[in-house]
This record gives C-alpha cells, structure tokens and sequence, in this order.
C-alpha cells in the first residue's frame, strides 16, 4: 500500500501483479466514486502505465517503486 505522503508525479507498481513490474505514474488524485468511500476520505489514483493504460486506483492496490526496489534487493542480496 502507497504512503499517505505519495502525491502526483510518484512511481508506483501495481502491488497485485508482482510476477511482472507495470511501472506507472501518478497523474491525478480523486476522492472516490463511491459516496461511502469518499465520505471516508478513500481517494482513487489516476496512474499512466508505462504500457500505455490509464486506470484508476485505490491506495491498497499500489506500491512505491522504491519500496518494492529495497524489498527486491534484500530478497535477492543485491
């Protein structure tokens, strides 16, 4: 899961597809289209895949690149 401090312009990785890294970037941040959610302060992230998709988000299924960078290095001893 992103940072609450993660803003537009971050990278990030889709955190339920590791067998393959999208890297994306973060284009825009929208409070939820559900109104329960966005009364729970739930915001959606806009990302542009570096494969050339644009989807929308949640927190939960994004990881910061260079945390899933550290987490790869210790797991490989790099």
């Amino acid at each position: 899961m992103i940072s609450e401090t993660t803003r537009v312009g971050d990278l990030v990785v889709r955190a339920y597809a590791w067998p393959v890294l999208d890297i994306g970037v973060i284009v825009d941040v929208t409070p939820h289209c559900e109104k329960e959610l966005e009364e729970r302060g739930i915001d959606e992230y806009v990302i542009k895949w570096s494969t050339g998709g644009i989807t929308n988000e949640l927190d939960c299924e994004l990881e910061n690149v260079e945390e899933v960078y550290e987490d790869l290095k210790a797991a490989y001893g790099l």
